[in-house]
Protein backbone atom coordinates (compact mmCIF):
# COMPACT_ATOMS: atom_id res chain seq x y z
CA UNK A 1 0.00 0.00 0.00
CA UNK A 2 1.26 3.48 -0.87
CA UNK A 3 1.43 5.87 2.08
CA UNK A 4 2.36 9.54 2.24
CA UNK A 5 3.46 10.40 5.77
CA UNK A 6 3.30 13.98 7.02
CA UNK A 7 6.09 15.17 9.30
CA UNK A 8 6.78 18.36 11.18
CA UNK A 9 10.49 18.57 11.85
CA UNK A 10 11.37 14.98 12.90
CA UNK A 11 7.93 14.08 14.23
CA UNK A 12 5.48 12.04 12.20
CA UNK A 13 2.01 13.58 12.41
CA UNK A 14 0.12 10.97 10.41
CA UNK A 15 -0.40 9.03 7.21
CA UNK A 16 -2.39 9.71 4.05
CA UNK A 17 -3.62 6.93 1.77
CA UNK A 18 -5.89 6.97 -1.27
CA UNK A 19 -8.33 4.25 -2.30
CA UNK A 20 -9.22 5.71 -5.70
CA UNK A 21 -12.21 7.59 -4.30
CA UNK A 22 -11.28 8.82 -0.83
CA UNK A 23 -8.20 10.31 0.76
CA UNK A 24 -7.89 8.68 4.18
CA UNK A 25 -5.87 10.25 6.97
CA UNK A 26 -4.81 8.69 10.26
CA UNK A 27 -3.05 10.69 12.97
CA UNK A 28 0.01 9.70 14.92
CA UNK A 29 -1.08 11.03 18.30
CA UNK A 30 2.43 10.81 19.81
CA UNK A 31 3.84 13.04 17.05
CA UNK A 32 0.96 15.48 17.30
CA UNK A 33 1.45 15.92 21.04
CA UNK A 34 5.15 16.70 20.53
CA UNK A 35 4.54 19.48 18.00
CA UNK A 36 1.54 21.22 19.59
CA UNK A 37 3.89 23.84 21.06
CA UNK A 38 4.83 25.21 17.62
CA UNK A 39 2.68 28.06 16.23
CA UNK A 40 2.57 26.50 12.77
CA UNK A 41 0.73 23.49 14.26
CA UNK A 42 -2.41 25.64 13.97
CA UNK A 43 -2.25 25.15 10.19
CA UNK A 44 -2.43 21.37 10.58
CA UNK A 45 -6.20 20.93 11.26
CA UNK A 46 -6.10 17.10 11.23
CA UNK A 47 -5.49 16.47 14.92
CA UNK A 48 -6.79 13.18 16.35
CA UNK A 49 -7.95 11.87 12.97
CA UNK A 50 -8.85 8.22 12.67
CA UNK A 51 -9.79 7.05 9.18
CA UNK A 52 -10.81 10.61 8.32
CA UNK A 53 -12.07 10.56 4.73
CA UNK A 54 -12.41 13.20 2.06
CA UNK A 55 -12.95 13.20 -1.70
CA UNK A 56 -10.57 16.17 -1.92
CA UNK A 57 -7.10 16.69 -0.49
CA UNK A 58 -6.93 17.91 3.09
CA UNK A 59 -5.68 21.51 3.20
CA UNK A 60 -2.14 20.79 4.41
CA UNK A 61 -1.63 18.33 1.53
CA UNK A 62 -3.30 20.65 -0.97
CA UNK A 63 -0.80 23.34 0.00
CA UNK A 64 2.03 20.94 -0.88
CA UNK A 65 0.39 20.19 -4.23
CA UNK A 66 0.01 23.87 -5.11
CA UNK A 67 3.66 24.54 -4.27
CA UNK A 68 4.97 21.50 -6.15
CA UNK A 69 2.96 22.04 -9.32
CA UNK A 70 4.62 25.44 -9.86
CA UNK A 71 8.16 24.08 -9.54
CA UNK A 72 9.21 22.53 -12.85
CA UNK A 73 12.62 21.63 -11.43
CA UNK A 74 10.98 19.54 -8.70
CA UNK A 75 8.46 18.00 -11.11
CA UNK A 76 11.34 16.86 -13.31
CA UNK A 77 13.37 15.49 -10.38
CA UNK A 78 10.48 13.46 -9.04
CA UNK A 79 9.48 12.00 -12.40
CA UNK A 80 6.07 13.67 -12.66
CA UNK A 81 4.06 12.60 -15.70
CA UNK A 82 1.00 14.19 -17.29
CA UNK A 83 -1.98 12.30 -15.96
CA UNK A 84 -0.55 11.67 -12.49
CA UNK A 85 -3.32 12.21 -9.96
CA UNK A 86 -2.86 14.35 -6.85
CA UNK A 87 -1.97 11.41 -4.62
CA UNK A 88 0.66 10.16 -7.09
CA UNK A 89 2.12 13.68 -7.22
CA UNK A 90 2.46 13.75 -3.42
CA UNK A 91 3.74 10.18 -3.32
CA UNK A 92 6.48 10.89 -5.87
CA UNK A 93 7.38 14.10 -4.06
CA UNK A 94 7.65 12.17 -0.78
CA UNK A 95 10.53 10.16 -2.24
CA UNK A 96 12.64 13.32 -2.55
CA UNK A 97 14.75 14.51 0.34
CA UNK A 98 13.01 17.78 1.24
CA UNK A 99 13.11 18.16 5.02
CA UNK A 100 13.43 21.90 5.54
CA UNK A 101 12.73 21.67 9.28
CA UNK A 102 9.04 22.42 8.76
CA UNK A 103 6.28 20.27 7.32
CA UNK A 104 7.52 17.67 4.87
CA UNK A 105 6.38 14.43 3.26
CA UNK A 106 7.92 10.97 3.27
CA UNK A 107 6.54 8.21 1.04
CA UNK A 108 6.36 4.59 2.09
CA UNK A 109 5.36 1.45 0.26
Amino acid sequence: MKIVSLYFKDDKLGELTYDGKYYIYNSNIVGEVKVKKYPSFLLYQLENSKNRKSTTLFSVFDEFKRNIINRHDILTRMGYEDGDDDFTLLYKYGHLSQNDFKYHLVSEG
